[in-house]
């Protein structure tokens, strides 16, 4: 039996014989409701219809206000989910109305923060806003136009975000909007729009992940002159880097070598500004991951070897703190330890580097150098997994 013939059981057989043996009557609309919605998924539309009026003709024989406001409320949020869009509105302004004597502002502040939430995700925008404008919660208001202008970008209705997330006076949640409605547009491929938005970002981080989404798309999109350009404008180096060699990999796929080797060395350029000695690290450690994956095998090799002498500096380092620690207080000691953790960490990835190039150097027929990267690899189970890799490689290609 396929799934609509489940649920012309579940709509025969179910709803008539449960239902009429439950005399509570909140809990036959809980069951109902269920089989309602469940019934709306299988496409039988009608009768999931019928069901949610029999409901609300139960509804009305609860008597605790609350508890029927709530109801009415999970019954509206179904039917929209349900696309019965038009009698979900007509619930929610029933809703609006009911609520209008109630005293307890916090309390009716919440309810209508839910009614305008479940009808901006049914995409019924101009009764959501109207809604949000009878909040008197300034935080609950605002926290409202939010989801609203979210669900607005989400449908694609970009102008009508903007103009509220413009609105929103919380420059956090400004930004968080923008950068969304951002999004949505290089996801559209209106990219010249979405740059627009980002001068208007004022949270550094958002406008940064903003700008590397918008070059990732343009990226995938083979427009990398206009990629490369928008990455200048990127400030902060760790970032900066990062993009660039994302566009090199792009570019060494589709087989443009030279102009992806020149890329890849603006990312190295980045990387040396970068002042935090970990994150350049880890930074170089990643360009020269991708160099390799990328055929640059010599250019790998240097920035690997740039990275040795880097890290036996950091290993002189990070003992000196440790052992200054022993005589000083504890809290001392557990940061020199997660000091030394972050060392490990690092050295741990270098193996995983030594075994990236030594695989990519087999498949070029370089196995002299693969077995000299092999070599460096400190960690024994690493090693012997190189080793494997590299032994499937040769084999591979003989065959």
């Amino acid at each position: 039996m396929g799934e609509r013939g489940r649920a012309k059981v579940l709509e025969k057989h179910t709803w008539a014989r449960v239902t009429e043996k439950i005399r509570d009557i909140y809990n036959k609309i809980l069951v109902l409701r269920e089989i309602a919605s469940e019934i709306a998924k299988f496409g039988f539309k009608e009768e999931a219809r019928k069901i949610f009026s029999e409901i609300l003709n139960d509804v009305d024989l609860i008597r605790n206000p609350r508890n029927k406001i709530r109801i009415l409320r999970n019954i509206a949020r179904d039917m929209a989910k349900s696309e019965f869009k038009e009698s979900a509105k007509g619930i929610f302004n029933r809703l609006v109305n009911m609520i209008e004597s109630i005293k307890d502002s916090k309390w009716k502040d919440s309810i209508l923060y839910d009614i305008g939430l479940s009808m901006a995700k049914a995409r019924l925008f101009d009764d959501t806003l109207k809604i949000a404008e009878k909040i008197k919660d300034s935080k609950l208001k605002a926290h409202l136009f939010y989801e609203i202008a979210y669900e607005m970008a989400n449908f694609g209705l970009f102008t009508l975000a903007l103009d509220i997330a413009y609105k929103i006076e919380n420059s956090f949640q400004r930004s968080s909007i923008l950068h969304h409605v951002a999004f949505k547009m290089a996801k559209s491929g209106l990219f010249e729009d979405a740059l627009k938005i980002v001068n208007k970002i004022e949270e550094p981080w958002h406008r940064i992940e903003v700008l590397r989404y918008i070059i990732i798309k343009m990226t995938e999109s083979k427009l990398f002159h206009s990629a490369l350009s928008i990455a200048e404008k990127i400030e902060d180096p760790a970032s900066k880097a990062e993009i660039l060699c994302y566009i090199a990999s792009e570019m060494a796929r589709l087989g443009k070598f030279y102009d992806a080797k020149s890329v890849f060395y603006n990312a190295l350029k980045a990387a040396e500004k970068i002042k935090s000695g970990l994150k350049k690290v880890e930074t170089l450690h990643d360009i020269a991951l991708k160099m390799a994956k990328s055929g640059l095998l010599n250019d790998a090799i240097k920035i690997m070897e740039n990275l040795e002498k880097i890290l036996s500096n950091f290993k002189i380092l990070f003992r000196i703190a440790f052992e200054k620690a022993k005589l000083k207080l504890s809290s001392d000691m557990s940061l020199a330890e997660r000091s030394v953790d972050e060392a490990t960490d690092i050295l741990h990835k270098m193996d995983n580097l030594f075994c990236n190039i030594a695989c990519e150097a087999t498949k070029r027929g370089l196995l002299n150098v693969a077995m000299k990267m092999v070599e460096k690899i400190k960690d024994k189970d690493l090693r012997a997994k190189a080793l494997c890799e590299i032994t499937l490689i040769v084999l591979s290609m003989i065959s």
